[in-house]
């Protein structure tokens, strides 16, 4: 017997499913000691000793793999009796009386013998899993998610290591269509973390929209002999509801389940009004910029005016022209310094004195900074400039507020880019902090119709892209990418002054620059904008002031 003894004996399963019904912040259970302790020491060692694994790196983890579980006992792939203790656990998580226990425990109903899908999962220091519920339109069948820990079983794992599985809450919110449907939407702020630790296993019933959870980012411990096995080792994944031909299968249960499923996606689908920050573009000061007969040269006033926040390089008739001709031939553009020297060292002094304010995860709870949400596609600390101008002795609001709702700047704008003053409808600007070890942007909020400008002014005192020079803590982190939605494998290298343009694959570049570097795209319908994890090994928090001004419909001119 793999399992400890008893541990699926009936009398023991309403405790649990008591203790499954009432945690928080959605039903749960961790269980210590499932398995034999002798017994699953020996899988470990045959996973340390015969199962290879693949790195997977992308916008939302970065992980090592094994093989799907079910492999092997593919002769073609692993020798017979290779592993035979780990093959032992997979068929006994995936035998019917454990499928029972935990059927019976969280309510979801028969669950499937015939489908399963579990492999091993590795974390590192560098590694990562952000925020998700594990319930997608292709994966509808998932019942349970769950996790049995394999870390080593003398070198407890310390909590400062990182590789906690965060659990969030969400909050009940009505939505303003007619029925007035609730939603759940998930808090910015993990409300449970559960230590990895050997022979633990943690399971939870799958709900669309409710079972947020991430795995911590795993730290550095210091030591270089702790580090070299430093593995969060464990074997994970999802039971599906029985399907045909499954013993307890019940067809009319089935389908309720089912429509019950898809009400959830689509009560999940609606979550978007309830996404912050909300663009709501505001004309530039003095209202539109209508008239295409209008000259919108910049007057001595204007350049006066620039001049107080902008290089002067940058308002030179020729810089000017030389740019915009650029712009209309790639789409994107790259200025720096951008700031001039005086109010560059206006910006770098309020950061470096008022640094600490934002250190911590809370940071935002009393400033004016807030914190994007929902987690499961960004999370930053934002500050939006007041409605009504005013003369703010925030640096950084002041170029909010000053500088990028200025007339004076929307036509500069226009003139670098080349774009016909008329089309530029409005705008939406807000700083951003990006936190280490907490903050990125998965998925563009934007329900974007229409060609955008969209613009970057880079305000980080230091190269945050860059991780400290740490072997295997990952690829610079930090980083503004765009991508054309019909190609995810476009990332063309956005540097300095060496820019990248590609138009028969789609448009999309990496923006990772220095400090009071101004970046613009020509942001084309259906380009995605992510920015991609802060690693807790990075130098400095990213900081930016991110624009996105609204165009008329025409025919382009650099189409």
């Amino acid at each position: 017997m793999a399992f400890r003894a008893g541990l699926l004996d009936a009398n023991g399963i309403p405790p649990f499913r008591h203790t499954y019904a009432v945690n928080q912040p959605f039903p749960h259970l961790v269980v210590q000691d499932v398995m034999q302790d002798d017994f699953l020491r020996r899988v470990r060692d045959e996973i340390d000793d015969s199962l290879g694994f693949n790195f997977d790196e992308n916008d939302f983890h970065r992980t090592w793999r094994s093989t799907h579980l079910a492999n092997i006992s593919n002769s073609d792939e692993y020798a017979p009796d290779l592993l035979p203790n780990l093959t032992r656990l997979r068929d006994t998580l995936n035998g019917p009386d454990f499928r029972e226990w935990l059927s019976s425990i969280t309510g979801v109903g028969p669950l499937s013998g015939t489908r399963s899908s579990m492999a091993i999962n590795l974390y590192t220091p560098g590694d990562h899993l952000l925020v998700h519920d594990d319930c997608n339109p292709k994966s509808r069948n998932r019942r349970i998610s769950f996790i049995l820990y394999l870390t080593h079983p003398d070198n407890i794992w310390k909590p400062e290591w990182g590789g906690g599985l965060r659990l969030y809450a969400c909050e009940p919110r009505s939505t303003s269509t007619a029925s007035r449907d609730v939603v759940r939407t998930v808090q910015s702020t993990w409300s449970k973390c559960i230590q990895p630790c050997f022979n633990r296993l943690v399971f939870f019933g799958l709900r669309p929209g409710e079972t947020y959870h991430e795995v911590e980012q795993v730290l550095q411990s210091g030591d270089m002999m702790v580090d070299q096995h430093l593995r969060r080792l464990a074997i994970s994944g999802w039971f599906h509801a029985a399907q045909e031909g499954d013993q307890g299968f019940d067809e009319a249960f089935y389908r309720a389940d089912v429509q019950r499923m898809e009400y959830f996606h689509q009560l999940k689908a609606t979550a978007f009004e309830f996404h912050e920050p909300q663009i709501a573009f505001m004309p530039f000061a003095d209202g539109h910029m209508d008239g295409q007969d209008v000259d919108f040269t910049l007057t001595r006033h204007d350049i006066g005016y620039l001049s107080r926040y902008i290089a002067p390089e940058l308002l030179s008739q020729g810089l000017i022209v030389h740019t915009s001709h650029h712009f209309l031939e790639t789409h994107t553009l790259q200025l720096q310094p951008f700031l001039c020297e005086q109010f560059e060292a206006k910006v770098r002094q309020y950061l470096e004195e008022h640094d600490h304010t934002h250190s911590t995860f809370h940071g935002s709870d009393t400033t004016l900074w807030k914190t994007a949400n929902p987690p499961n596609k960004q999370r930053f600390l934002y500050l939006e400039g007041p409605a009504v101008s005013s003369n703010p002795s925030n640096p950084i609001l002041q170029l909010l507020v000053g500088l990028l709702r200025s007339r004076a700047f929307g036509k500069w704008l226009a003139l670098v880019t080349g774009l016909e003053m008329y089309r530029l409808e409005g705008q939406h600007a807000i700083a951003r902090r990006f936190r280490r070890g907490l903050d990125y942007i998965l998925t563009d909020p934007q329900n974007q119709v229409g060609d955008q400008l969209d613009y970057t002014l880079l305000i980080t005192p230091t190269s945050c892209c860059r991780t400290a020079s740490v072997k295997g803590m990952g690829r610079n982190s930090g980083e503004e990418i765009y991508r054309s939605a019909g190609d995810h494998a476009v990332e063309l290298a956005f540097t300095n002054l060496d820019r990248c343009y590609a138009r028969s694959r789609g448009c999309g570049y990496r923006n990772s620059v220095p400090m009071n570097t101004f970046s613009a795209i020509l942001r084309k319908s259906g380009m995605q904008s992510i920015v991609s994890y802060v690693s807790r090994a990075a130098i400095g928090d990213r900081l930016d002031i991110k624009g996105n001004v609204q165009l008329k419909n025409d025919n382009m001119r650099h189409e």
